[in-house]
């Protein structure tokens, strides 16, 4: 879905006044008309983007020194779901509140730190011996909308999915191509998903050499960073490409001057172009 970008940012205001976990709900009914998976993918890259600004104010040593104090009150007679409550009044992430009252719980109990014990406890609480914690890090991890291990399984699962649609679609075209595997197995550090064997004309005219799935939704920030961090490296490498992003995009970001990298234009889709053509069928 190619959406404009006033629409976008009308639904990012909108998020934005809202509680985390309800604000889906929400904008399900106020933008009917737009997807539901297209909705999830703008309020969870709105919602990310807010975390990664603000987390410094909720993970300083007074902050989770003040959670755990109110997890230890709480937990002498708790109603279940009691840390679930107070991730939705101070409108952070669930799975990370538990993430910072468990970096106090294991120092408390000298219980070795590190992020991977701590990962490994969000994905398995039944590890946790404290019970009261055990049951609302795992309440807190099934209903955190954006953020722990179930979480990332699913966008592990759909950016997989979306690459093995991608293949699929390649191979019913008769495009040949190259995975990242074969471009590792060739030295390449820096990765496309799909490296054209030959260069493929899409639109009637436009050149590609590779291809990159992308799950979530192509706002302006989100692929401002993707072009910085990856589209600059793949086209000083392989030359054009098309980036799909399978929830949609700025329809605006397709005639941003940033695409343009060099001699070489990103393009820009929201599913595999039907009319894309090996070269080779066109000699």
């Amino acid at each position: 879905m190619k959406m404009l970008l006033a629409e976008y940012e009308a639904i990012a205001a909108r998020h934005s006044q809202l509680p985390v976990r309800k604000s889906l709900d929400v904008l399900l009914k106020e933008f009917a008309h737009v997807p539901g998976h297209v909705l999830r993918s703008i309020v969870s890259g709105c919602f990310v983007r807010w975390v990664r600004k603000n987390h410094h104010r909720f993970s300083s040593v007074t902050s989770r020194a003040m959670y755990y104090g109110h997890f230890k009150e709480r937990s002498k007679s708790p109603r279940p779901g009691f840390l679930l409550e107070m991730a939705d009044q101070m409108k952070f992430s669930p799975s990370l509140l538990c993430r910072l009252i468990l970096e106090n719980y294991l120092t408390e109990i000298g219980d070795p730190q590190g992020k991977k014990r701590i990962t490994n406890l969000l994905k398995d609480s039944s590890l946790i011996r404290d019970k009261v914690l055990a049951f609302e890090v795992f309440y807190c991890t099934i209903n955190d909308p954006f953020y722990g291990p179930y979480n990332d399984a699913k966008k592990e699962i759909s950016g997989q999915e979306n690459e093995i649609r991608l293949k699929d679609f390649l191979r019913e075209k008769n495009i040949a191509f190259l995975d990242e595997n074969d471009l590792r197995d060739q030295g390449f550090d820096k990765t496309v998903d799909v490296k054209l064997s030959v260069p493929a004309v899409i639109n009637g005219e436009n050149i590609i050499m590779w291809i990159e799935s992308k799950s979530a939704f192509g706002d302006p920030k989100t692929h401002a960073e993707c072009t910085r961090e990856q589209y600059h490296s793949y086209v000083n490498r392989f030359g054009p490409g098309l980036v799909i992003y399978w929830s949609g995009f700025v329809d605006e970001l397709q005639h941003c001057p940033e695409n343009q990298i060099g001699n070489s234009i990103v393009y820009l889709a929201d599913s595999p172009p039907e009319d894309i053509r090996s070269m080779i069928d066109l000699v």
